[in-house]
């Protein structure tokens, strides 16, 4: 039912993560708390703005140097409709 409160599971990798906010309805903001560097690929912790935390892995294209998001910054993460499962129980 639309405005009902659900719960979603997402896979990490599902998860975008942006500096600014992204077009569509499947988004939160958050801050970057931590993040891990795993050779190519990497891990973003993200405080929500409600203080739960999700987790968004991605794949490492650039140097590592060059990350567009950073520690303690303010991001969006956004997924695509399909990719979130609606937990029943």
């Amino acid at each position: 039912t639309p405005g009902a409160r659900v719960w979603l599971a997402l896979r990490p990798e599902k998860v975008r993560i942006t500096p600014r906010p992204p077009q569509g309805g499947n988004r939160v903001s958050g801050r970057v708390f931590d993040i891990g560097y795993l050779g190519d690929m990497s891990v973003y912790k993200v405080k929500l703005d409600d203080g739960s935390i999700m987790r968004v892995s991605v794949a490492n294209a650039r140097r590592v140097t060059e990350r567009e998001v950073g520690w303690d910054e303010p991001v969006w993460l956004s997924w695509s409709s399909d990719a979130a499962v609606v937990l029943t129980r």
